[in-house]
């Protein structure tokens, strides 16, 4: 069966109700790509095949974008497959591939370029805020429930990314809710309140974040009130 054969067949299967979703770029002697553009969730994808080595994919790509590729660009990214070494991509093979997993580890490498920083980071203990509230010092806050509303979102804040940077956690908010003592649903509020007061940044999955200069200015604020009280007791 030639190139041409094949491609046909594949484009026929799909020309009915598929063709602002598919297109076949021709590739090097026998080999070529398959594109797919889902615009409902704004997702491309490309397989690559070698029709001398298999008719199934030898390499898949995948992205998230606002509009497909051209084609000339389509054209450009097919060059750079190479079947070197490659073999059959199976139904096995991409079972086996769990982006959860992915996702995981490369939190996990930023863990150890953010890892410094947030182990640095030291938000106002339990003790501190006590301090403060029996003096009646609301440092930058409104009043005594604010003070200890904003300094519990900053623990809350430290054991989030505690769980999700440095140890990769699948379930962050656990942890979490040990830190402040509350359940899980409630732990989600406090980081959600977290992020709209700027502590934690927001990420387009929902997961994750990074610390603040502003968390880490409240924090040392806080801590540096109570201080002046606690060294004045000794």
């Amino acid at each position: 069966m030639t190139q041409e054969v094949l491609a046909q067949r594949i484009f026929r299967r799909y020309s009915d109700t598929m063709t602002k979703r598919i297109q076949i770029i021709g590739g090097y002697q026998q080999e070529y790509s398959v594109w797919l553009w889902d615009e409902a969730t704004g997702t491309e994808s490309v397989a690559f095949y070698n029709e001398g080595l298999s008719t199934q994919p030898l390499e898949i790509r995948m992205w998230r974008c606002d509009k497909p590729t051209t084609k000339s660009d389509r054209q450009e990214i097919a060059k750079s497959f190479d079947p070197q070494g490659k073999q059959q991509f199976t139904d096995a093979n991409r079972r086996a591939v769990s982006l959860g997993e992915i996702h995981r580890a490369a939190l996990q490498h930023i863990g150890k370029q953010e890892g410094t920083r947030i182990k640095r980071f030291t938000p106002p203990s339990l003790n501190e805020v006590a301090v403060l509230v029996q003096v009646g010092d609301n440092v930058m806050f409104r009043n005594r429930r604010d003070l200890e509303a904003h300094a519990q979102e900053l623990r809350a804040v430290q054991a989030y990314l505690w769980a999700v940077v440095i140890r990769g956690s699948e379930s962050p908010m656990t942890q979490v809710a040990e830190e402040v003592g509350l359940d899980i649903q409630q732990s989600r509020g406090i980081i959600e309140r977290a992020r709209s007061h700027g502590y934690l940044t927001r990420n387009k999955g929902g997961i994750g974040g990074e610390l603040t200069e502003e968390a880490e200015t409240v924090a040392r604020n806080i801590r540096t009130a109570a201080a002046v009280y606690m060294k004045g007791n000794r």
